[in-house]
């Protein structure tokens, strides 16, 4: 049987302290050409995101993407920018039309080497046509509402009169 000498390996490990990142999310419509940051759109605009994700050390994150997701499907990859006067990595993209109902949206930027995942959320709505006419009636005054039954009203039998004029010929 051999006899093997004694033996020792030694190996240094540093191990790097992760690094925070927080990610932003503004959510703007074509409504009004991208101009505010809101959470209810109509069935007929454009929906555009953008926002951020900055290293709390300044951190040019350019090479790296981050993941957008409505209702829990991932839609997209978008690339990041680097600003280096706010020291933030931009990332803008479209999600075109979004179908009537309550979403979410979630960017979320993943773990990269030392850099932590970080993530942002919102909630939006896209009404239904009804309810959106529910609620231009009830900012009508009383009056307005009179004169939009009658018209209504007028239109209704005007137009019953005519069917019935056009049936006796």
């Amino acid at each position: 049987m051999p006899i093997y000498r004694p033996s020792e390996a030694v190996q240094t490990i540093i191990l790097a302290r992760p690094i925070n990142t927080v990610t932003t999310l503004e959510i703007r419509g074509s409504e009004d050409n991208f101009a505010t940051d809101r959470r209810e759109f109509s069935t007929e605009e454009e929906v555009r995101i953008n926002g951020s994700v900055t290293a709390t050390d300044g951190a040019n994150l350019s090479t790296t993407q981050v993941e957008i997701y409505l209702d829990k499907i991932l839609q997209a990859r978008a690339s990041l920018t680097y600003d280096p006067v706010t020291r933030a990595n931009l990332y803008v993209y479209s999600l075109g039309l979004i179908p009537e109902g309550t979403h979410e949206i979630r960017v979320y930027f993943p773990r990269f080497r030392t850099y932590s995942a970080s993530a942002a959320q919102a909630i939006v709505a896209v009404p239904l046509l009804w309810e959106k006419i529910k609620v231009w009636w009830a900012s009508l005054p009383w009056w307005q509402k009179a004169l939009v039954i009658a018209g209504v009203t007028t239109a209704a039998v005007g137009s019953g009169y005519l069917i019935a004029k056009k049936l006796k010929k």
